[in-house]
């Protein structure tokens, strides 16, 4: 890429090197070389929002890109951990995989994405874990945790799981699979990671009007106000979830008593929205589902949460100000 490519660009420029590297090779016109090109468009509407032409919504083709990008920072921040060679078997298929995004959202059918949620959180254990080891994204039979690694000591174990409803009795299950996959395993402790991307409608956090026959990109108060419409989701799970079971207590000892498991659920919502300006950026959050205190699951939890938001920052992306 050339002088002047944005921030976002030189992620993913870095993140083809990777794949060069590796002899992993993109597919022409695939989602990977898609969401790569739009993120010229994505600078060119920042250097002039009115030259852009929003006769189509772009927000679904901006959020594919914006994703790209946000697993490219993660993937390069990985990039000098010992372990990093765990993410190969994962990397392999982002060539050719038909939907990367994890700010949009797919159907329950799309298990390819669902590898890449794999990937995603892969990527922000190994800032936190040591001897990492990640299942095999095509080999696994399904039965054992995503991620594994040392930390504070112990192995702890990462099963990654996907929501596509806010239907607490589908949640528990997918919960209750973690917990088995995290019990079978070698590890000592655990952690079950739900990806929540698909139970809300992405479109209501980046408002949009049609105004002669252009899409005009509507903007949120702040991320405080976009993390405030994504709560009450959380909020209802949580208690259909209670209820499920009979009762809060009761939810905890029936799937975590005398487990490996520690009874520290992470849900993660991400998506793009947009703000005053016009800005867009991601918006990642982590709501836990827990009972009591355990230090080390939280230690644990506060490590990916940083991993999740790239520490020290995510860039975004805004129009300038036009001169007169």
């Amino acid at each position: 890429m050339a002088e002047g490519d944005s921030e976002w660009e030189t992620l993913v420029w870095g993140l083809e090197n990777i794949l060069a590297e590796y002899g992993i090779s993109v597919a022409v016109h695939g989602a990977f070389e898609e969401a790569a090109l739009t993120l010229t468009e994505l600078e060119e509407f920042r250097k002039n929002p009115m030259a852009c032409d929003c006769s189509a919504d772009p927000r679904e083709k901006w959020r594919r890109a914006m994703s790209l990008a946000d697993l490219a920072e993660k993937v390069l921040l990985a990039r000098t951990h010992s372990d990093f060679g765990a993410l190969i078997p994962h990397l392999r298929l982002l060539g050719g995989l038909a939907d990367l995004s994890q700010f949009s959202t797919t159907l329950k059918e799309n298990q390819d994405n669902n590898k890449v949620f794999e990937l995603y959180v892969a990527a922000m254990a190994l800032h936190a874990l040591t001897q990492c080891t990640v299942d095999h994204p095509e080999e696994s039979d399904g039965t054992n945790p995503d991620v594994m690694g040392r930390f504070n000591g112990r192995t702890w174990a990462i099963a990654c799981k996907a929501m596509h409803s806010t239907n607490p009795k589908t949640f528990c299950e997918r919960v209750r699979e973690g917990v088995d996959q995290i019990e079978a395993s070698a590890a000592e402790r655990g952690l079950v990671v739900v990806n929540m991307k698909n139970t809300f409608d992405h479109d209501a956090l980046w408002p949009a009007k049609i105004i002669d026959g252009n899409y005009h990109l509507g903007g949120l108060r702040s991320v405080a106000h976009a993390r405030e419409l994504l709560l009450p989701i959380y909020q209802t799970l949580q208690a259909g979830v209670f209820e499920v079971y009979g009762s809060e207590r009761s939810f905890y000892e029936h799937l975590f008593k005398g487990k490996k498991a520690a009874s520290y659920v992470l849900l993660i919502f991400s998506t793009v929205c947009g703000f005053p300006g016009p800005a867009f950026m991601p918006v990642k959050t982590i709501n836990c589902l827990c009972h009591g205190h355990d230090a080390e699951a939280e230690q644990l939890a506060e490590q990916l949460n940083m991993a999740l938001h790239n520490k020290p920052h995510d860039p975004v992306v805004h129009g300038e100000e036009q001169p007169g």
